[in-house]
């Protein structure tokens, strides 16, 4: 909802507030009005917008001033983590295990600049005292004749093949056995 001049955000009201309102219809849009915090910054990091529209459909962009600039949906979200995590523009994905120890990265990327670029990594169970998984997509430009001979090395330097998955298309992943 923005103010009489369509310049300003007022605040969001959803398809369930109109649904369920029992008033009358003569009465202004601003008495459903009741989400006044459903918004973000152009210039929000991406995490307050990530931990923001994780509980609403949507968030409403707004400049320094307030003044409304459009709509984030959860789609978009999606997409901006799709091209960060390459899924787009990478061949393989692979899931990794190792023993949580400082320095697992950087040994990590020792071995894998012998054969290509990182295009993505991620992390997961970060509070996970012993085993984490690592996972990372490899770019367009890693030569597949490569593709045991990395996982070899992998597995030499004490990290353990989870999963490869080629990313042919995002909705058709195929997992190598």
């Amino acid at each position: 909802v923005l103010d009489e001049k369509k310049e300003k955000y007022l605040g969001n009201i959803y398809k369930v507030d109109i649904l369920e309102y029992k008033g009358s219809l003569e009465e202004s849009v601003l008495q459903l009005l009741n989400d006044k915090e459903g918004y973000v910054r152009e210039d929000s990091s991406f995490f307050k917008v990530f931990f923001t529209i994780k509980k609403l459909p949507y968030l409403s962009v707004v400049d320094e001033k307030g003044v409304f600039l459009g709509i984030l949906t959860h789609k978009k979200v999606f997409e901006l983590l799709e091209d960060a995590w390459g899924v787009h523009s990478s061949k393989y994905s692979v899931m990794i295990g190792t023993q949580d120890y400082n320095g697992a990265i950087q040994k990590l990327s020792t071995v894998l600049k012998k054969y290509t670029g990182i295009q993505s990594l991620m992390t997961f169970d970060n509070d996970a005292l012993l085993v984490r998984r690592i996972m990372f997509t490899l770019g367009e430009e890693f030569n597949d004749g490569e593709l045991e001979t990395l996982l070899k090395d992998l597995e030499d330097h004490g990290f353990r093949v989870v999963y490869v998955e080629e990313m042919k298309n995002p909705r058709e992943v195929e997992t190598i056995d």
